[in-house]
């Protein structure tokens, strides 16, 4: 242990000791101080993340600098750009892609088995992941971007684009508290949306709520291809779902990461099934709104986890 560490700790000790004789409370007075107490493993709500940006973008110009070597590079696409041309791109994209898809939605964020849900009772959204429900904070923002290079061109990128900012405009519309924002910095972004290439039968990947530096969500090859790519905006409807702390509608049957919570009334027609395309049901607005604007720390005993987007 080097010397600075050593100081730390100790300092860190007679702090804890003196607030402890005052009576007052550890993490208010940490929260009081705009610090972290160095034995957290994570940050949660309220904590300070400035540590964390600075190690973001360090992170993210390690990625710069690597991309250069191989003549690539990790820009992002500006929302202005996109705006302005979508409406001339979009035509050459879809025009040609009105089949309706298979009747399975092939989505990785979770785990998933070949049966069909056990169960068809009209009964909501399902919560809980790895003994935990995460969940973003209160009146916060989530920021996302989207990569302009990997793509195979530069139409699939505008258009992937143009449809997930479609997708969290209508997320936003149910005023959760939580908002999703496009921006043109990858700096400033909690997830950035790229091209996942071919991935076989999976449309896309996202991620749940957490404390990570950048998040990624992926957008597959089978997307784009006729039958799915006209259903973009549902594809990431359902992607968004996850991001927001959703899983699947039949996750109690078929998978595992619990415990696992039913919020609200189940619905096989929800946008986090497996129906494709994926719609968002009344049930899903009442129940996602009724999630995030409940106060409580625990839901049927199992904790609930507030992370503060780290943009």
């Amino acid at each position: 242990m080097s010397d600075e560490n050593h100081s730390m700790k100790k300092l860190l000790s007679v702090l804890k000791n003196a607030v402890s004789e005052s009576g007052d409370d550890w993490e208010n007075v940490i929260q009081k101080l705009g610090g972290s107490d160095a034995g957290s493993p994570l940050p949660t709500d309220g904590e300070d993340t400035g540590s964390q940006e600075t190690a973001k973008k360090r992170r993210i110009r390690g990625m710069k600098d690597k991309m250069e070597k191989r003549n690539q590079d990790i820009s992002v696409l500006d929302p202005d750009y996109v705006e302005q041309t979508f409406q001339r791109l979009a035509p050459t994209l879809s025009t040609s892609d009105l089949a309706i898809g298979e009747g399975k939605y092939p989505c990785v964020t979770q785990a998933q088995s070949s049966d069909t849900p056990t169960t068809s009772d009209p009964t909501s959204i399902i919560l809980g992941l790895y003994g935990t429900i995460p969940r973003w904070r209160k009146n916060t923002t989530v920021n996302f971007a989207v990569y302009a290079g990997g793509w195979p061109s530069n139409n699939h990128a505008i258009f992937a684009a143009y449809r997930l900012n479609q997708a969290a405009t209508t997320w936003n519309s149910l005023n959760l508290g939580v908002t999703f924002k496009w921006v043109g910095v990858l700096e400033d972004a909690c997830f950035v949306l790229g091209y996942g290439g071919n991935g076989g039968d999976t449309l896309a990947r996202a991620f749940f709520p957490n404390s990570k530096d950048l998040n990624n969500m992926y957008v597959y090859l089978k997307a784009f291809q006729s039958g799915y790519v006209n259903y973009l905006y549902n594809v990431f409807l359902h992607e968004l779902g996850h991001v927001l702390g959703l899983r699947h509608e039949f996750a109690p049957e078929r998978e595992g990461a619990g415990p696992l919570v039913v919020w609200g009334i189940r619905n096989p027609l929800s946008v986090m099934s497996y129906t494709f395309p994926p719609q968002l049901q009344p049930s899903d607005r009442i129940d996602t709104k009724s999630f995030y604007a409940y106060t409580g720390t625990t839901i049927r005993n199992v904790r609930i986890q507030d992370f503060l987007p780290n943009n």
